[in-house]
């Protein structure tokens, strides 16, 4: 009967976490209500607008655009989009076991967000389109890239979308 040593412990251990995190597990996401990605605000566009900006004013904007016209004021529709910001997924994961107990690893994410106003009857509709992609690991657990996910995490949206109220109606307390 051959004795197992603690470094073959060791390394058979090490070998269970990187097959728990190759590429042959499927990423698993949270199962949240959805949440809507557009909402109509009770305010006139340059103020929206201003708020849009606020909420956006730590992020990186590749593009930002007035569609008819430089004039806010007679501005019908006005769109930004945000570059790639990165953070840890609330929702997207892998699973593995590691010395038979099953353990959860958090994916991380990269996000774009385009944000387009438009004025309408009573306001200013905001829709968020949010654009998500999910790290690929390695079997060694190390990053292998990014891939595009089938579903964009629900709540990113529906967050900032708060921000953006939460923003117009801090200005409006003052």
């Amino acid at each position: 009967m051959k004795r197992i040593l603690p470094l073959e412990l060791l390394s058979l251990s090490v070998l269970s976490v990187f097959a728990g995190c190759s590429h042959s597990q499927p990423i698993k996401a949270q199962q949240y209500a959805p949440m809507k990605n557009h909402r109509t605000f009770e305010y006139e566009l340059p103020t929206v607008w201003k708020a849009i900006q606020d909420v956006f004013r730590e992020y990186k904007v590749s593009d930002q655009q007035l569609h008819d016209t430089q004039d806010l004021r007679k501005a019908t529709e006005v769109s930004l989009e945000t570059d790639w910001s990165y953070s840890l997924s609330r929702e997207k994961f892998v699973e593995y076991t590691l010395n038979d107990k099953p353990k959860k690893r958090y994916l991380q994410t990269r996000t774009r967000q385009k944000v387009i106003a438009k004025r309408s009857m009573g306001g200013t509709d905001v829709l968020i389109d949010v654009t998500e992609e999910v790290e690929n690991l390695k079997p060694n657990g190390s990053s292998d890239g990014y891939n595009k996910a089938s579903h964009p995490d629900p709540g990113r949206a529906g967050d900032t979308l708060d921000q953006i109220e939460h923003s117009i109606l801090s200005a409006a307390g003052n």
